[in-house]
């Protein structure tokens, strides 16, 4: 628990079959006063077993970080809880980090649900999603690839793609299948990839950077031409 203004960390990491943390109910990272920054990080192909949730709660004037992965590893984090769960009226925020090329199939693939209170930052890497998720916050893809092959995966709030404009190989890759609806506005002047078959459903899309289609997207017959659903960049 962080309990006092100030710094408070936690660090798990160099798991290998006989050096697993196995917890029985639930792990709570608390930021319980203000100014307090509690940071976790799980990283170095930790391994972490939790038998319900990973739960992270602020209060207002804390904040709470949790790192998922490292820059220095391509090895997969072995992380397996029912979901994450943000809460409270701090800033709560998941970052996620590794080595896996933006060329490898899947890269690092996390099938975890995440919801509540806060917001998810994407640095580096290759970083699969498959399961929808439900948090209040921001997205932001500020280095690296993220693949999602559910529409949801990053929540239903704003998504910025802030990657290297230049680099096609960086950004958000929308690889799900099934005619699915992606509803989330974007912002940013990096690079979107549509891999799988999607309907863009977004009035006044205000994304600026580049897409690239390989697979099938539609934008709704709902929405009008004039509703911009894929921003004003090039396509």
């Amino acid at each position: 628990n962080g309990t006092h203004a100030g710094d408070t960390a936690l660090q798990i990491h160099g798991g290998s079959s006989g050096q697993h943390v196995v917890i029985g109910d639930n792990i709570n990272l608390n930021a319980s006063v203000a100014g307090n920054n509690m940071k976790t990080v799980l990283g170095n192909n930790a391994w972490l077993e939790v038998e319900n949730n990973i739960t992270l709660n602020s209060v207002s004037g804390a904040n709470n970080t949790l790192y998922i992965g490292d820059a220095l590893t391509d090895e997969q984090n072995h992380i397996r809880a029912s979901r994450i769960i943000m809460s409270g009226a701090g800033d709560n925020k998941i970052i996620f980090n590794n080595n896996f090329s933006t060329q490898s199939n899947d890269g690092y693939v996390f099938n975890m649900q995440i919801i509540g209170d806060g917001s998810v930052e994407y640095q580096s890497g290759h970083t699969t999603l498959g399961l929808e998720s439900d948090y209040s916050g921001d997205t932001l893809i500020s280095g690296g690839l993220v693949t999602i092959t559910h529409t949801r995966a990053l929540g239903s709030n704003n998504i910025t793609i802030n990657t290297n404009a230049n680099d096609p190989l960086q950004g958000l890759d929308i690889a799900g299948v099934g005619h699915y609806a992606f509803t989330n506005n974007m912002t940013g002047t990096g690079n979107a990839t549509v891999s799988g078959d999607v309907i863009i459903f977004i009035n006044k899309n205000t994304y600026a950077g580049k897409w690239n289609i390989t697979g099938k997207a539609a934008t709704s017959k709902d929405l009008l031409v004039s509703d911009n659903s894929f921003g004003t960049g090039t396509i």
